[in-house]
């Protein structure tokens, strides 16, 4: 898959719901087949079965090996063309050619003044207005609600977040409202995506996570889009397959 060695793989959540509709004894070989193939991409599967629903995988794990042997080249490209600058010759102690603060000839008394930091005060006077002004405010989560959310739901939010031991911070949340927004975009409503955030384990928030309305899995349990894809994926595989 890549001539450089990579030292850990990925593996998407999404894809391991085909694990879900297997016996525990077939998912127990599914999941030391993955291992196999994760440790050694050359690995041939020969359980028939297994290699259909590991197929996804090695796709998956062709692609980022791709992507990271990509940014291996571009890294080393960037490395050639240049690296820390050198020491000049002209002065080998001081690189950056930076002069040192010269003396006043005019009026050393004021230099002398300003090195022992008797200038009056005023300096640090302008320091302290000056650091009032640029003072950063405290960031509030509660304020950071969107429109489209009532403020009930986010309260909730936030203490379910808090519970989880989640951090509320400005990208955190913004990052979980793009998310809730992906979710609206495709037909559910806010409360129904905060909703089941809070009454899962999540801690974080995919659209696709959510059950769909009319399709049941194993137990009567709704099936989640990323289920379903996973499903519909090894299908695709077989009906490949059964072409040949």
């Amino acid at each position: 898959m890549g001539k450089t060695l990579k030292k850990s793989t990925i593996i998407y959540h999404d894809a391991l719901a085909v694990v879900d509709e297997m016996p525990d004894d077939m998912a127990g070989k599914f999941v030391k087949e993955l291992l196999r193939l994760m440790q050694n991409p050359s690995y041939q599967v020969e359980d028939f079965s297994l290699k259909i629903a590991l197929h996804p995988f090695v796709s998956q794990f062709k692609r980022d090996s791709d992507a990271y042997e990509k940014q291996c080249e571009k890294n080393k490209l960037n490395g050639s063309l240049g690296g820390r600058p050198k020491k000049t010759e002209a002065n080998p102690n001081n690189p950056s050619g930076l002069s040192k603060t010269e003396a006043n000839p005019n009026n050393p008394d004021k230099d002398k003044d300003k090195d022992n930091g008797t200038d009056n005060g005023k300096d640090s006077e302008t320091d302290i207005l000056k650091n009032k002004k640029t003072k950063k405010q405290k960031f509030c989560p509660v304020k950071f609600k969107p429109e489209w959310i009532t403020q009930d739901l986010w309260d909730s939010l936030l203490e379910n977040r808090k519970f989880k031991k989640l951090q509320n911070t400005k990208l955190a949340l913004q990052t979980f409202i793009n998310a809730i927004g992906d979710g609206v975009k495709h037909g559910f409503t806010a409360e129904e995506c905060i909703g089941e955030f809070c009454s899962s384990g999540w801690k974080r928030f995919n659209w696709d996570w959510m059950p769909t309305k009319n399709q049941s899995g194993p137990g009567g349990n709704r099936k989640t889009f990323a289920q379903i894809r996973s499903e519909n994926n090894a299908q695709a595989c077989i009906d490949f397959v059964n072409e040949d």
